[in-house]
């Protein structure tokens, strides 16, 4: 098990810095390439400290921030990459499929279509909806696993004494697949996760999840809905016309299901991001200023 421990930032007496881990800050020590003038500073701490404290300060910034583990339990940064590429893959799929959609209404609407360009539009519809179905499941599978690893780290960020958490990662995951509960409980799986990485606190399931949160959650299940009711009048559309009219509420499905998409790219980014801020300083330039004054 891994664990990604806050960079340390070292300081020398010109006031140049440098950023390195806990343990190459240890093996800097042993080889006495430090001066003994040199100051370091911890995420956690209140102030620049001289290096001949190092060995015995990092518990210290623990204990000040209430915390039981000082990063990830399980860094994210690999599996969140994937995750955001598939759904960048989703999105740029979800794009093709509405012009080879747009390229279907416009042959329906052709009194006299070419053969040709029906068959390698047809070929060309069967191969990016293969695609999009294989981005949806790959894709919907790691962003499971992404939900079950941001759970679990979200417990190492919280004080002692702190509320439970109500999702372990195991049923972080199993909710999304309860018939019924699955429309309330994942939206909580991810507010839950929000409220922790923005007020890691004993408090911290008094806090507000951020709004736009609720929102992409009910754009999702409104998109849901929108492209089960477009497969419905797809699969009774009889006539050209009929089908024009079923592939246009498909068009507007397919807008629908990259919004969502979109909305879940910033989702990820902005909770690992939240995450990250708890194990890494946020703004370093701060940390020149705090040096100067």
């Amino acid at each position: 098990m891994s664990t990604a421990l806050p960079l340390v930032h070292l300081a020398d007496s010109a006031g140049h810095q440098t950023t390195y881990t806990r343990d190459q800050v240890a093996d800097l020590i042993a080889r006495g390439e430090l001066e003994p003038d040199t100051l370091f500073w911890i995420p956690g701490m209140e102030d620049w400290r001289p290096i001949a404290e190092f060995a015995h300060h990092v518990p210290d910034v623990l204990k000040a921030q209430g915390r039981t583990r000082a990063g990830f339990t399980r860094d994210p940064a690999g599996l969140t990459r994937v995750v955001e590429w598939f759904l960048i893959l989703q999105v740029v799929t979800g794009m093709v499929g509405l012009w080879t959609d747009w390229q279907h209404i416009q042959l329906l609407e052709d009194p006299n279509p070419d053969p040709q360009a029906w068959k390698d539009n047809q070929a060309r519809q069967e191969f990016i909806m293969l695609a999009q179905f294989l981005a949806s499941v790959v894709g919907g599978l790691l962003f499971l696993k992404w939900v079950a690893r941001a759970t679990l780290n979200s417990a190492g960020f919280l004080p002692q004494g702190a509320a439970p958490m109500r999702f372990s990662p195991t049923k972080a995951v199993v909710v999304w697949f309860i018939p019924f509960t699955n429309l309330v409980r994942p939206y909580q799986v991810l507010a839950d996760l929000f409220r922790i990485a923005t007020h890691p606190t004993t408090d911290w399931n008094r806090q507000s999840a951020p709004f736009w949160l609720i929102l992409w959650w009910l754009h999702r299940l409104a998109c849901g809905v929108f492209a089960w009711r477009t497969t419905t009048i797809l699969a009774a559309a009889r006539t050209p016309d009929q089908l024009a009219e079923a592939m246009r509420l498909n068009l507007l499905a397919g807008v629908a299901g990259i919004t969502v998409s979109l909305f879940g790219l910033v989702l990820v980014k902005a909770l690992m991001n939240r995450q990250r801020a708890l194990v890494e300083p946020s703004n370093p330039d701060e940390l020149a200023t705090s040096l100067d004054t």
